[in-house]
């Protein structure tokens, strides 16, 4: 694209809206304050003579551009390509060569301004995907980047496919259009979290933040009303067999006191050791089922249970920080995204961008969610994307709930998932003797 000054032949044809035709750009009237400028024949050897130019504009009569023509021949018919063009075999564009560059200037202006509104709704669209990403991460914000992050995995492991020439993908290939699908599902595969609870979505241990502060000031209470029995005790024992007698027994005494504290304390401790997401040790999981029978009895007869309903629920979790039914509500995301997705108004070129983000959990062994799909029923997309996802997951160092795993210990994971027909083994393969995971500008802990 060229620039256009006020005293060039396409400035002046910008600025006046109307048909330029020169008949020889070496010799403009005086009488019209523009100049050629030669340099370009000067460099390429080519002599420029005859020329018209055309303003290109669109309904508003806004200039979109020009359109030029030089050096009309006069041996068209015989010419030769590569032979240098004989100056005598220039002559004058005519009256009809003004009529047909203005029809051409016409439908190049509805070609560009159609080019150009396409580029707009193009860039209106990226920015619609960067939004949605963000709102993603508002509300989840320990997932920071993941969504571009498991975008740029994806698309580096197509990219890749499309160099292979031999074994299980050699006659898969991914065209740019396809490429773009799957970076917009890969962009957009968690926007269906936006509709999580948020408590639920960023939940990091078994028991919400809140409910671990309850059971610790219930401990609290059982600790200070077993010290107030217990001087309650010591007093009774001196009113009902005199001070003499308590000092031989208060040794016992002591002791009995000192065992109920500390095995409250090892409870609570216990308990908080239980609320972490690591699986669940047996002797912890009797010791909770024991304690949701149990309630703490003071010297007056008030009650405290020692666990409530929801605590024992949630503290007996074998693995991990979610209930079923968390769980339940956290895989509803991949719905919730599809029927989102599904209500835009895709162009053809982008129609299976809900269907690939729509699968990307789900598991060749029809293990995944939230379909239970057979492996001929997952697009090969999202068989990609469920590799990438659990690698960023996995090797993630920005998660304040659990340590990023060093890049081997995380491969073997996909291997042993692969192994177990979850994830696609030639995939995995590819991921790992390709070293896709190195498009990250942040690299995964070695």
């Amino acid at each position: 694209m060229l620039e256009i000054k006020e005293n060039s032949i396409s400035g002046y044809t910008a600025k006046t809206s109307k048909p330029f035709n020169l008949l020889d750009v070496y010799s403009i009237p005086e009488s019209i304050s523009v100049s050629y400028n030669k340099n370009f024949d000067m460099s390429s050897g080519y002599r420029t003579k005859s020329m018209i130019t055309m303003a290109m504009y669109n309904n508003s009569g806004e200039v979109l551009g020009v359109i030029q023509l030089i050096n009309k021949r006069k041996d068209y018919d015989q010419r030769i390509p590569g032979k240098k063009l004989d100056e005598d075999q220039i002559i004058p564009f005519n009256n009809n060569d003004v009529e047909f560059l203005d029809d051409l200037a016409s439908l190049a202006a509805i070609a560009l301004e159609n080019a150009r509104l396409y580029q707009e709704i193009r860039q209106m669209f990226e920015g619609f995907v960067k939004a949605s990403v963000v709102a993603i991460e508002a509300k989840d914000p320990v997932t920071h980047g993941h969504s571009e992050r498991v975008a740029d995995l994806t698309v580096a492991m197509a990219e890749t496919i499309n160099k292979i020439q031999e074994g299980p993908f050699a006659k898969v290939n991914f065209s740019e259009k396809d490429l773009l699908q799957i970076r917009y599902a890969s962009l957009l595969h968690d926007f269906g979290k936006v509709s999580v609870n948020e408590e639920v979505l960023t939940k990091s241990k078994k028991l919400f933040p809140y409910e671990l502060e309850n059971l610790k000031s219930r401990y609290k209470y059982i600790r200070k009303s077993i010290e107030s029995d217990y001087r309650q005790e010591c007093l009774d024992y001196i009113e009902h067999n005199g001070l003499e007698k308590y000092n031989e027994a208060k040794p016992e005494l002591d002791k009995a006191f000192q065992n109920r504290l500390q095995e409250i304390d090892e409870t609570i401790n216990l308990l908080i050791k239980s609320n972490e997401p690591t699986v669940l040790e047996e002797g912890c999981s009797n010791r909770i089922a024991e304690l949701s029978n149990s309630t703490y009895k003071d010297k007056e007869g008030n009650e405290t249970p020692y666990l409530t309903e929801r605590e024992t629920t949630a503290l007996s979790i074998k693995r991990g920080s979610l209930s079923e039914s968390e769980r339940l509500e956290i895989e509803s995301h991949v719905k919730h995204s599809y029927e989102f997705l599904a209500r835009i108004p895709w162009t053809k070129d982008l129609s299976r961008v809900p269907e690939i983000a729509y699968s990307h959990h789900e598991k060749l062994n029809g293990k995944g969610y939230p379909n239970h799909r057979s492996e001929q029923d997952i697009p090969l997309e999202s068989q990609m994307m469920g590799i990438t996802d659990i690698f960023d997951a996995l090797t993630a160092q920005d998660r304040p709930y659990k340590p990023a795993l060093p890049l081997q210990k995380a491969l073997n994971i996909l291997h042993m998932d692969a192994n177990n027909n979850a994830l696609n083994k030639d995939l995995v393969d590819l991921f790992e003797k390709e070293k896709i995971y190195s498009c990250l500008k942040e690299k995964p802990i070695e």
